[in-house]
C-alpha cells in the first residue's frame, strides 16, 4: 500500500512539475511572439516611410527647381518633414535591430524551457507508465500461476526428450520459450492499441507528447550551445551599443 501512494506521489509531483513547465514555456512564447510581431510591424512602418521619403525628395527637388532656389514658407516645411522622415526611418532602424536581438534572445530562452518542458514530459510519462505497470503486474496471479505450470510442463517434457539429460542436444532454454510465447502475445496488441483520452484522466493531462513550439531550436537544446550564442548576442550587442543604438 505505501508502495502504490509513493508511485501515485511521484506521478502527481511529475504532473505539477510538467504544469509548472507548461506555463513557463508558454509566457517566454508569448514574448517572442510580441517581439515578432513588433519586428513586422517595425518593417512595414520603415518601408512605408522609406517609400513616402524617395516621393518627397522627388516632389521637393521639383518645387525647389520651379521656385529657383527660393525657399518658401512651404519649401521650408515640406523640407523640415523630409528631415523629420529621415530620422524616423533611422530610429525604426536601430529599433529593428535591438527587437532583432532580443528575438534571438528569446529564441535560446524558448529552447530553453522547451528543453525542460520535454524533459518534465518525460519523467511525467515515465512516473505514469511505472505507476500502470506496477498495478497491472500486482494483477497478475493467473498468469503466474500459467507460467509456472507451462515451466514445469516444458521441464518434464524435456527430462524425457533428453532421457534425463543424457541427450543435451535436445535441450530447449524453457524461460526463453515461455516468455517468448508471452511476447509473441503482447507485441501485436501493443502495437495495435489506441489510447481513448477521454477515459484517461492523467495521461490526458500529460499527453503522448509535449507541445514544444515552432521557436525550439534544436542546435540551442544544451546548455553549452546556448552559452556560446548568449555570448555572441552580447557581442552583438556591444557593436549596436558602440553605433550609439542601445
Amino acid at each position: 500500500m505505501q508502495n502504490k501512494t509513493t508511485r501515485q506521489q511521484r506521478v502527481q509531483q511529475a504532473i505539477e512539475h510538467y504544469d509548472t513547465a507548461k506555463k513557463e514555456h508558454t509566457k517566454v512564447v508569448t514574448e517572442m511572439e510580441n517581439i515578432v510581431a513588433s519586428i513586422t510591424s517595425c518593417r512595414e512602418q520603415k518601408q512605408t516611410a522609406e517609400a513616402q521619403s524617395q516621393q518627397d525628395d522627388t516632389g521637393w527637388r521639383e518645387l525647389f527647381r520651379k521656385a529657383r532656389g527660393v525657399m518658401t514658407g512651404e519649401l521650408k516645411q515640406q523640407h523640415i518633414e523630409r528631415i523629420a522622415n529621415r530620422e524616423m526611418i533611422t530610429e525604426l532602424d536601430s529599433l529593428i535591430q535591438e527587437l532583432e536581438l532580443g528575438e534571438e534572445k528569446h529564441k535560446i530562452m524558448c529552447s530553453s524551457y522547451g528543453a525542460s518542458l520535454r524533459g518534465a514530459h518525460t519523467n511525467a510519462l515515465v512516473a505514469l507508465a511505472d505507476k500502470e505497470l506496477s498495478q497491472s503486474l500486482s494483477a497478475l496471479d493467473g498468469v503466474v500461476r500459467a507460467v509456472k505450470l507451462k515451466r514445469m510442463a516444458l521441464s518434464a517434457e524435456q527430462a524425457r526428450a533428453t532421457h534425463n539429460g543424457r541427450f543435451s542436444e535436445y535441450e530447449i532454454d524453457i524461460d526463453k520459450s515461455v516468455y517468448a510465447e508471452i511476447r509473441a502475445y503482447l507485441e501485436p496488441r501493443v502495437t495495435k492499441y489506441a489510447f481513448d483520452m477521454a477515459s484517461e484522466p492523467e495521461l490526458s493531462v500529460i499527453g503522448l507528447s509535449p507541445a514544444l513550439s515552432k521557436y525550439m531550436d534544436e542546435a540551442l537544446a544544451s546548455p553549452a550551445k546556448r552559452h556560446v550564442a548568449f555570448n555572441e548576442i552580447k557581442r552583438k550587442e556591444s557593436l549596436l551599443k558602440e553605433k550609439g543604438g542601445l
